[in-house]
């Protein structure tokens, strides 16, 4: 009789039994698809917001006549990608002796200067930067480090920063001879399009102007070049920045400041520092185009301010940081100082 009634009792259990197991089954597939789908759902998500368009193209960097037409190519998509994040403010300076630092132009480019200064020798058929010929290391030449990156930025952007602003680009060799200039002309000429020039006497502008300083090679022959892809700087107390006769060769104005003008930032700034600064600034505004730089400059945020104040339209740095920071301070207050500087470029 038991055997009987369990017979029948495990028929009657067993399709309860199989459902519950499959019921059970069915919830551990289910926790398992949703353990490793999650993350994969997140991520998706967070791909999505980051994007900030549902193609996953960058909001910063969609360019809109571009987006109405169908179907953008792998080569527009990947020059979209290399576009920059954000605009840096930029500030006007320049990074003096740029090429010590951690990331040559890169650096001066993060904390928005608008201009940086090189120094080279000739080496081999290179022109190689570097202060002293024991820094030079083959390879590592104007072009690889300035030329062909500013070359990639103006061919991305339209110009350094991508809105129209000329960048500085002084160049200055450390060794003097026949071969050093024609070399340098060589360079740049490989990178005619990036260069404000002057061609069979006609001004040409470009994204980038070029400076000569330090010894200047001759002079006579550089006005006699068919095509000029440099101008030469001249220090305000020589005679050559009053010269008429190669009043076109001079782009640039500089001023040493710690043998010029002194004064430490601290009281009120000397009556001589105001009448000297303002006859430089007179000086450089007697010839349309030229810019006004100072270098060697205390940094404080009180020199900084009244040298801008006066008129002077670059101010060299080693710190780009510090320098970067008592600068906002003054254009944050000057919002058209960048436009006045393009408009000295022109």
């Amino acid at each position: 009789m038991l055997s009987v009634v369990t017979s029948q009792w495990t028929k009657l259990i067993s399709p309860i039994a199989r459902t519950r197991d499959r019921v059970e089954l069915f919830a551990r597939v289910r926790a398992s698809i949703l353990l490793f789908a999650a993350p994969l759902v997140a991520l998706g998500v967070v791909a999505t917001f980051a994007s900030g368009s549902p193609s996953g193209e960058p909001s910063w960097g969609r360019d809109e006549s571009r987006s109405r037409r169908a179907g953008p190519s792998s080569v527009e998509s990947c020059t979209q990608r290399l576009m920059p994040a954000f605009m840096p403010e930029l500030v006007p300076a320049y990074s003096h002796n740029d090429y010590h630092r951690d990331h040559p132009l890169s650096d001066a480019l993060e904390y928005g200067c608008v201009g940086v200064e090189v120094d080279y020798f000739l080496v081999d058929g290179e022109l190689r930067v570097g202060h002293a010929r024991d820094e030079l290391v083959p390879g590592r030449t104007l072009e690889s480090v300035y030329l062909a990156p500013l070359a990639d930025r103006v061919l991305r952007l339209g110009s350094v920063y991508g809105d129209g602003t000329t960048f500085l680009l002084n160049i200055e060799a450390k060794a003097s001879g026949a071969e050093s200039y024609p070399a340098l002309h060589a360079a740049l000429e490989a990178y005619s399009f990036l260069f404000e020039r002057v061609e069979r006497g006609e001004f040409v502008k470009g994204p980038v102007r070029v400076v000569l300083v330090g010894d200047l090679p001759d002079l006579d022959l550089l006005s006699r070049q068919p095509t000029r892809y440099a101008g030469v700087h001249a220090l305000w107390h020589d005679p050559l920045a009053r010269s008429r006769r190669f009043a076109d060769l001079v782009r640039m104005i500089s001023v040493d400041y710690r043998r010029v003008l002194v004064w430490d930032g601290w009281g009120r700034p000397p009556e001589e520092f105001r009448r000297e600064l303002a006859e430089i600034v007179q000086l450089r505004d007697a010839v349309p185009g030229r810019v006004l730089r100072c270098y060697d400059v205390p940094r404080s945020r009180r020199v900084y301010g009244a040298l801008l104040d006066a008129g002077v339209d670059l101010i060299g740095t080693k710190t780009l940081r510090d320098s970067r920071d008592m600068l906002t301070d003054w254009t944050r207050t000057h919002p058209d100082w960048a436009e006045s500087l393009r408009q000295a470029n022109d």
